[in-house]
């Protein structure tokens, strides 16, 4: 079965999502649009982190292109099920420490020991091993912790945290993927499939990696305004408006920094770009227009001067947005649609495609078990006892 994306990339591919998290649950979604079976297990526990029911955009973000199968997990028959599936599968997402893997019997030795060829991936915060490989940690802590959060800072050298899930997207779902893509690729020549531990905190780490090789080449240590990216020199800097609206420049070449100097009627300051003095007269010439009014100036002049724009913007009025398919709709059951961001990866034969909207609770329960060879009469009676939960 395919899950409505017939030739996809990853057409064939069966996964299982025992995410419970916005990386995995990503992760799991990136494979899935590019073709991949995946089924999502979910506890029929309200309130449960895996599951439970609850419909937010907390799940609805992750969680397209995949079937639900609701599982009472505190059953002794939850498990036997559980291997039954990543018996069949070829990858397995989970992103619970060690000991929660164990405790539902689908732990990378269980598993590895019934299917050698399954491609198993442990998502967790700080991996499994170091210090820290037990401690729980979010999205603050990493980026505390790596010190990002050094280098993002208030005039008054108070950090500033990002407002958007960096981690949980950039430095985990899609790492994540990629290591997924490589172990399948790697299985077609070995013939076994393998352990992949990744870290949320090293993802966050790896994405110092401008920083910390001036760093490690002997350069000053990387801190709030101190660097050519954070807010250092005029010619990379945020700068407020005449109504209150705030424009990016990111003019690093001289080109877009001669035009950025000329169309603000401050030539005298092209050979100013990183002359950090220079800052509060560029900020002075930028307050005397509108967003709105240095929009419409530099259309017709690249520049990389652009302006801060609000959800608002981006998601109902960029015209870039809405070429590239960033943001979907989705058909739900009922006819009702969904919107959901697109997916940034876009291959020219074999592109991704949002074939299926978030599933329902245990939406796929039956239909899952009997593709797992579950016989009618036992599937009835795991329904009767409440094991599983078919919506």
């Amino acid at each position: 079965m395919n899950n409505g994306n017939p030739g996809a990339a990853l057409e064939g591919v069966r996964v299982l999502d025992l995410t419970r998290l916005v990386p995995g649950g990503f992760c799991a979604q990136l494979l899935g649009d590019l073709g991949a079976e995946v089924v999502k297990v979910e506890s029929t526990q309200p309130g449960s982190l895996l599951g439970g029911g609850a419909r937010t955009p907390f799940f609805t973000c992750v969680n397209r292109n995949k079937r639900s199968l609701a599982l009472d997990l505190k059953s002794p028959a939850a498990r036997d099920i559980l291997l039954k599936l990543a018996d069949r599968s070829d990858v397995l997402i989970e992103d619970m420490r060690p000991a929660g893997a164990a405790a539902l019997g689908v732990d990378y030795d269980s598993v590895r020991a019934r299917n050698p060829r399954l491609v198993y991936c442990s998502l967790s915060g700080f991996g499994r091993t170091g210090p820290r490989a037990d401690t729980p940690g979010h999205e603050i802590n990493f980026y505390a912790l790596s010190g990002l959060l050094s280098i993002t800072a208030n005039a008054d050298g108070s950090p500033v945290v990002p407002g958007a899930q960096i981690t949980a997207f950039g430095a985990g779902g899609f790492p994540a993927a990629f290591a997924i893509a490589a172990a399948l690729i790697a299985r077609e020549r070995t013939g076994r499939g393998q352990l992949i531990d990744m870290a949320l905190f090293d993802g966050t780490v790896m994405m110092m990696g401008l920083q910390a090789a001036s760093y490690f080449s002997g350069g000053p240590m990387p801190a709030a305004k101190n660097t050519a990216l954070n807010g250092l020199f005029p010619c990379y800097n945020i700068y407020k408006t005449a109504d209150g609206r705030w424009m990016s420049m990111g003019g690093l070449e001289p080109r877009f920094w001669k035009t950025f100097c000329e169309k603000t009627g401050r030539p005298d300051l092209a050979a100013r770009a990183f002359d950090t003095t220079a800052i509060p007269e560029v900020a002075d010439a930028v307050a005397a227009k509108t967003m709105s009014e240095w929009v419409e100036i530099f259309a017709d002049a690249p520049a990389c001067f652009e302006p801060v724009q609000t959800f608002e913007e981006v998601f109902h009025g960029d015209e870039q947005v809405r070429a590239r398919g960033m943001v979907i709709d989705i058909e739900q059951p009922g006819g009702a649609s969904l919107k959901m961001l697109g997916n940034p990866v876009n291959l020219s034969d074999t592109p991704w495609r949002a074939a299926a909207p978030p599933p329902e609770l245990g939406a796929h329960s039956v239909e899952i078990l009997e593709q797992a060879g579950f016989a009618e009469q036992d599937i009835s009676q795991l329904l009767e006892q409440g094991i599983v939960l078919q919506k």
